[in-house]
């Protein structure tokens, strides 16, 4: 397997950037050093793509995480990209949600050094599983079918070519490889809605309802069927820069949110909101 899922995913990551780049496009790419962002960071090394490698050091595992740093650094010395570490104080999180504010500074620089640089896209290291937790995440919040599509491969701004692995494949092809990586401990902590689907609820899940790991993940299809659905029925009430109220008010009640939401989606901050019309 190890050797197959190597050439799998050299495979579909050089595809993935000659569909979405120029040869010679340039990239912000982040890499915490965990096996994820270590076969990615090896990846673009094996195809020889420009990239700065940037690693976020929060601080928070003391020495731990400055083993952390000195991976990344090593290795992108090695192979040979301009590695850009960044170090942060973990007190600034207190008093509130620690995973939110990490992702937040994470995002933040990675913006700022791209538009500093010129960069084509920011690359991150999402996998298969991500995408589940993903979507389970906004499942068990209420979220409704258009928000079931999860991340995409390339969204416009961020770079995902892992997407289409799963961790175990990941895992396999860092062993393939001899790729370095560190392992976080603080990650086995359920403290967080992350870390206790991935922990606890997916393995249960696992034993008791096998394959729903999958199931889940087929609902972005269902959910871009409901939007292009809704998106079909909007068209048919608006005209241009108007709506139609007495069409609007023949729809079903269940639907007329959902239009709503899709007109404020089209219009909110980027032209007028329609005006309404009486106008059959």
């Amino acid at each position: 397997m190890a050797n197959s899922i190597s050439k799998k995913i050299q495979k579909h990551l050089s595809q993935s950037l000659a569909d979405y780049f120029e040869p010679d496009a340039f990239f912000i790419l982040g890499v915490s050093g965990g096996p994820d962002s270590m076969a990615l960071l090896y990846l673009f090394h094996l195809l020889e793509r420009d990239a700065l490698v940037v690693h976020i050091n929060y601080g928070k595992r003391g020495k731990q995480s400055d083993k952390d740093q000195e991976l990344v650094e090593q290795l992108s010395f090695q192979w040979g990209f301009e590695c850009c570490s960044i170090r942060l104080n973990p007190k600034e999180a207190e008093g509130g949600n620690f995973q939110n504010w990490a992702r937040n500074q994470r995002y933040q620089f990675f913006q700022d050094l791209k538009g500093n640089s010129g960069a084509d896209a920011i690359v991150t290291a999402h996998h298969q599983d991500d995408q589940a937790e993903t979507i389970l995440q906004k499942l068990f919040r209420g979220s409704g079918p258009a928000a079931w599509q999860g991340m995409k491969e390339w969204d416009g701004k961020l770079f995902r070519p892992l997407l289409n692995f799963d961790k175990e494949e990941i895992l396999a092809f860092c062993e393939s490889e001899a790729i370095p990586y560190r392992t976080d401990e603080s990650n086995k902590s359920s403290d967080y809605a992350r870390n206790f689907i991935r922990n606890e609820f997916a393995s249960k899940m696992d034993d008791l309802l096998p394959g729903w790991k999958q199931n889940i993940l087929n609902l972005p299809e269902q959910g871009k069927l409901f939007e292009a659905s809704i998106t079909e029925i909007t068209e048919q009430v608006t005209n241009k820069n108007s709506i139609n109220l007495k069409k609007y008010a023949q729809l079903p009640e269940i639907l007329k949110p959902a239009v709503l939401k899709n007109l404020l989606d089209q219009f909110g901050g980027k032209a007028p909101i329609p005006k309404v019309s009486l106008k059959p």
